[in-house]
């Protein structure tokens, strides 16, 4: 496909010299595919900042279960190992 930009003018003149159009014709085909790659790009930059944000919360999200989940399971770990201690000694094994 080819892009032409194309402006015409109407030129009067004397008498003896018959009034004219003027037509000047430009291939701006190089314009308009440097137009739509930069449109591709943009759209393309676009798609890449929602997926570092998207990635940036998972790794956040991930962060913060890992950091609450710590105290809840050693929680729950010392828990089951003091039921342990009291159905084998019969009394506590807290210090």
């Amino acid at each position: 496909m080819i892009w032409t930009d194309i402006s015409a003018v109407f030129v009067t003149t004397t008498r003896s010299v018959p009034a004219f159009f003027a037509v000047v014709i430009v291939d701006i085909t190089d314009r308009k595919r440097a137009e739509e790659e930069i449109k591709r790009i943009r759209r393309l930059e676009g798609e890449m900042r929602q997926a570092s944000r998207t990635e940036m919360m998972g790794g956040l999200t991930a962060s913060l279960a890992h950091e609450l989940n710590q105290p809840l399971q050693r929680s729950g770990l010392m828990r089951k190992l003091h039921a342990v201690c009291l159905l084998r000694t019969g009394r506590s094994c807290a210090r």
